[in-house]
């Protein structure tokens, strides 16, 4: 069975570096330097990609602006910055924590994917509600037909 449906992103997949930044783990000192995407989704996304979630969950109504702020990661983030820890509940920032910057918890883990193509390396990859940080986003479409036959005639 195909799944069909829309998931607005971002960031296009297959761009050599998305969106990304440093970030602080709760309770670290450091920063960690190396980047960590951040993709804005609607709560289809993974399901339209056919991207597995690994442990946790996907986000849901309870996720609004108004929530608790939170964050799936893929499960290169899980194994590089939590390798010894459930990263489940755990927090983090992409401010500084000391500018009262907002942390945000990991309610979920999802399976790589290789978005800047598969002659690249996984990216350590987190992915916010849009219903969270509301920008401009490109809807990307699944369908199980021709794809010509969903785009208007020239």
């Amino acid at each position: 069975m195909t799944r069909k449906g829309n998931a607005p992103v971002l960031s296009v997949l297959l761009g050599r570096m998305p969106n990304s930044s440093s970030f602080t783990i709760e309770g670290r000192l450091e920063t960690i330097q190396q980047p960590l995407t951040f993709d804005i989704i609607t709560p289809d996304f993974f399901q339209v990609l056919q991207v597995p979630l690994l442990r946790g969950r996907f986000f849901s109504d309870r996720d609004g602006a108004d929530g608790q702020r939170v964050a799936i990661i893929n499960e290169t983030a899980a194994k590089t910055h939590w390798a010894n820890e459930d990263p489940l509940g755990k927090r983090f920032t992409f401010g500084d924590p000391a500018d009262d910057s907002p942390w945000t918890t990991i309610v979920g883990i999802v399976a790589d994917t290789r978005r800047a193509g598969v002659d690249h390396p996984v990216f350590t990859e987190s992915y916010q509600p849009h219903t969270q940080d509301q920008q401009s986003m490109t809807i990307l479409i699944r369908t199980a037909g021709e794809p010509s036959a969903i785009t208007p005639a020239s």
